[in-house]
């Protein structure tokens, strides 16, 4: 009980805090709120400029329709992740003064920048479902498998947010060369191509990318409109948990000392 009850406060203040900074973030640009929607949008426009009009099709073999389909439900979920993961590079080292002088559990900044991320890309998966219907793919009952999927992928962030949190606090200048690996994991991860165009050789080293998984999962729900495999599903489930204990394993090594790192 005691550890549940902690659980929900832990969440509440985290909710909390999600929302001032949100709100804060809000306040700082010209267009508030309507910029959750406007800077996705043009993001996946340039992208769509790229490689759905310069080089159209070539990479997935599709017909031009299905090709903005299949790249916008890529983009759309690695967008995600890459926001949830590059808000949570800083986030220890940027609150270390605030941990010095209270006692909070790290994990807790990550964990916030991640859902930060989160609730900002509700409206984004919104407009993915109204371009979805637009282009004629009728939601259906495999579309609630979508559920799990979310909770997986926010559980995936959460643990690489923290571990790359972490290792921020050791090396700073990792700040510098994030955003670089984030892009790189995406021209790696199936966003412009599908899993068929990758080499039967490497196919599962390809699907060990958990990331590659989720848009896999992604794709075979919204655009076949199936169940994903259960194989595919429990080797992505058993792949984020290993990686959950081994960044909780690393956590609890090194967690009583990060505040005194970051100081220096």
């Amino acid at each position: 009980m005691i550890f549940f009850s902690r659980l929900l406060v832990f969440l509440e203040l985290a909710l909390t805090k999600s929302f001032m900074n949100l709100k804060s973030e809000a306040k700082r640009n010209k267009l508030s709120y309507l910029w959750w929607v406007v800077e996705p949008l043009l993001y996946m426009g340039i992208f769509y400029f790229v490689f759905g009009v310069l080089l159209f099709q070539h990479s997935t073999g599709a017909t031009g329709s299905e090709f903005v389909v299949y790249l916008i439900t890529g983009l759309v979920p690695f967008q995600w992740f890459a926001k949830g993961i590059l808000m949570s590079a800083p986030s220890i080292l940027d609150e270390r003064f605030l941990m010095q002088q209270v006692r909070i559990n790290p994990v807790f900044f990550p964990f916030v920048s991640v859902l930060q991320s989160s609730i900002k890309q509700v409206p984004v998966f919104l407009m993915l479902v109204a371009f979805l219907l637009l282009m004629g793919y009728a939601p259906n009952l495999t579309w609630l498998g979508l559920l799990p999927v979310f909770l997986l992928q926010f559980l995936l962030m959460t643990v690489l947010g923290l571990l790359v949190a972490m290792m921020v606090v050791v090396v700073k200048d990792l700040l510098q060369i994030i955003p670089t690996g984030v892009q790189f994991l995406m021209f790696f991860s199936g966003v412009f191509f599908t899993a068929e165009r990758v080499p039967v050789e490497f196919r599962d080293l390809f699907f060990m990318n958990p990331i590659a998984s989720l848009l896999e999962v992604y794709r075979t729900i919204l655009m076949a409109g199936e169940w994903p495999s259960w194989d595919v599903f429990l080797q992505l489930v058993l792949v984020v948990g290993a990686i959950a204990m081994a960044v909780l394993v690393v956590y609890g090594l090194v967690h009583r000392n990060l505040v005194k790192v970051a100081m220096r």
